[in-house]
Order: structure tokens, then sequence, then C-alpha cells
């Protein structure tokens, strides 16, 4: 049989011009749109491995599916790898991986319980979180997100 190697999900849109300036401003992503100018009617973008197409349809808005769907409700689930978030006194801040794996039934509390029941790597979860609280409580309980870094 034929090996699968990737998947590059379909999203309906309202306004395509409007989603891949979020996705370029917001993630990094890079815009191809058509035609070569709005109102756009497909997109691709993309980063690295990851590709997301943009179908615009007209009039369209997404279902409000929050009571009717329990454990999640997201389309696209990705995990990131690599990712540097800040500079600390300390070191370099890192986290996850990026991986589209499509749509998921689970919430966010299941699998952060999930992970937290089958990591083999908890110390470094427990490390992270202790560092965490004692930075809060260092800069009196609250402080400013970390500015974005480069894309």
């Amino acid at each position: 049989m034929p090996e699968f190697y990737s998947v590059a999900p379909v999203f309906a849109v309202a306004d395509v011009g409007t989603t891949i300036r979020w996705y370029e401003e917001q993630l990094g992503f890079i815009g191809d749109p058509f035609p070569a100018h709005e109102p756009y009617v497909f997109a691709i973008v993309y980063r690295d491995k990851i590709e997301i197409m943009l179908q615009r349809v007209e009039g369209y808005q997404k279902p409000d599916l929050y009571n009717s769907r329990a454990g999640g409700v997201w389309d696209a689930y990705f995990r990131i790898e690599g990712v540097k978030v800040a500079d600390t006194l300390e070191g370099e801040v890192w986290t996850g991986r990026l991986e589209m794996t499509g749509e998921s039934e689970r919430s966010i509390r299941d699998a952060l319980e999930s992970a937290a029941e089958s990591s083999g790597d908890r110390s470094a979860t427990s490390e992270a979180g202790d560092w965490l609280r004692d930075y809060l409580v260092s800069v009196g309980g609250s402080a400013d997100s970390a500015p974005p870094t480069g894309r």
C-alpha cells in the first residue's frame, strides 16, 4: 500500500484575505492566494512542513459547537517542535513540536491530564511548573506575556 506522509486540511472561511493575514501575523505562515488580488477565493498558507488550504464560502459562519460536541471544538491540532519562546536570566525557554493531526474529540483538559499521567519526562514538566511558580512569586504574582520572537 502507498505510504501517507502529509495531510493538508481545507478550511471554509468567509474572508480568505483576513484569514491569511491572521496566519501570517500570529503564526508566521506565508500566504499564497488566488487570484492575485482580493477578494481571494482560495489560498494555501504554509510554514515548515505544514500546509493549510483556505476556501472562501460566501456568507460562511463557523458553527458554534461548544454546546453540542463534548470534549473539544477545534478543527485541527498543531504540535510545535523546537520553538524558542523567551530568553530569561536562566537561559532560553523552548516549547513542543508542530504536527497537524486533524480533528479531535478530546478537550484540552483531557489532553493535559493524559500527558501528566503518561509522561516519561514528568520531572521536566514539574521543573517547568516550579520555575514558573517561583518566577511569578518573585514578580508579585503576575507578569506580561513574552513578546513574540522572530519569524
